[in-house]
């Protein structure tokens, strides 16, 4: 990835830009607006007013996207490292980002005139004011969405309105006239998508690819999508092999590679390819040995080889951080290989509370 949205936030000036469509009155668009708002959509608003900013959100929700502000998983004035950002993005599942910012106001001065009578002096008294009021406001909205990795904007939209209300009017009714009037034209512009990047199909996922051959992010999308058919493993091993062979070259947003690693060894052992998946497993716990489904994965793939003792080890850590049903079935079953039946036993029994049917099976054939 180019430009991390951490880095993103930071271009709060203005931009400019060239090629222009009119979307509505004194509304333009740049870049393609056609669905670019897709899935959950996360709001940064570049204003300092809260109550403005919870009604934005709520004008979106109101039209169905999926949306919250960026301060719901980001506090205000903390710094947060790019792959903080990115991560608690991808833990959340937003596909799009949007980001509200000034692009300018004007303001004018209005002066006033007051007229009294004073009966004392039999005499006219003229007092004169004056105020600053805001004539006029711009806001640009730049839209943000995984399908191009956050690199650039999709969609920017350029907006500006002046203040009718006079004295009255006031920079938050300024801008949510605005904001009104782009969520509107945006809705004609048929710009919200409900179908988001994590709900995407095979075939969106090869769209992207197709677009952009180094979107690792949709490779790993299409991958997971592949690896949940038997017919699609070997598909998913040659996605994994693609992003494998980019690393270094493309950013990814959404995984780690020790998960790229680990995934593509959890594919050949389905295929039952153990030898071939080992030292992929091995490249996994290297990067990484904070995962639990890398040790299930390794403890599995032992069980698997007959290295019961080492599955048992594998399981131990795994279950350590967390107590997945396939770690506790795989360390029974080691265990009883082992001759530690009564141990094994209850571990296929706590995986079968946990779900697993395989261990009811196991457990009348051997614990009865």
């Amino acid at each position: 990835m180019k430009k991390t949205i951490s880095l993103i936030l930071l271009l709060l000036s203005t931009n400019q830009f060239f090629a222009q469509d009119k979307i509505g009155n004194k509304i333009y668009a740049y870049g393609n607006v056609e669905n670019s708002i897709i899935g959950k959509t996360i709001i940064y608003y570049g204003f300092s007013d809260p109550k403005s900013e919870k009604k934005i959100v709520e004008k979106f929700q109101g039209l169905g996207v999926d949306a919250i502000s960026w301060n719901k998983l980001f506090i205000p004035s903390s710094k947060y490292s790019d792959y903080e950002v990115n991560n608690e993005l991808a833990n959340n599942e937003i596909s799009t980002v949007i980001l509200i910012k000034s692009n300018g106001k004007s303001n004018y001065t209005q002066s006033y005139a007051n007229t009294n009578y004073n009966g004392l002096t039999n005499s006219l008294n003229t007092s004169s004011s004056s105020s600053s009021i805001i004539g006029n406001m711009g806001i640009i909205f730049e839209i943000y969405n995984r399908k191009s990795n956050f690199n650039k904007p999709v969609a920017v939209v350029n907006a500006n309105a002046n203040n009718s209300w006079g004295v009255a009017g006031s920079e938050r009714g300024l801008v949510l006239k605005i904001v009104d009037r782009v969520i509107s034209a945006l809705e004609d512009e048929k710009a919200f998508n409900p179908v988001g990047y994590f709900t995407a199909t095979e075939t969106d996922y090869s769209n992207i690819v197709k677009d952009n051959s180094k979107n690792v992010d949709a490779l790993f999308q299409r991958a997971l999508v592949r690896s949940q058919k038997n017919e699609g493993l070997k598909g998913a091993i040659e996605d994994y092999n693609t992003i494998i062979s980019l690393e270094g070259k493309a950013r990814p947003t959404i995984f780690k590679m020790s998960t790229v690693y680990n995934n593509k060894a959890y594919c050949l052992i389905q295929l039952g390819n153990y030898e071939e998946a080992l030292p992929l497993v091995n490249k996994a716990v290297e990067l990484d040995q904070t995962e639990w489904y890398i040790w299930d994965t390794r403890g599995e793939l032992y069980y698997k080889l007959n290295k019961f003792q080492e599955c048992i080890v594998d399981m131990d850590k795994s279950i350590a951080i967390k107590e997945s049903n396939n770690s506790l079935y795989y360390r029974g079953l080691a265990k009883i290989k082992l001759d530690q039946k009564e141990d094994g036993c209850k571990d296929l029994s706590k995986s079968k509370s946990l779900g697993n049917s395989f261990a009811s099976k196991e457990l009348e054939t051997l614990c009865n």
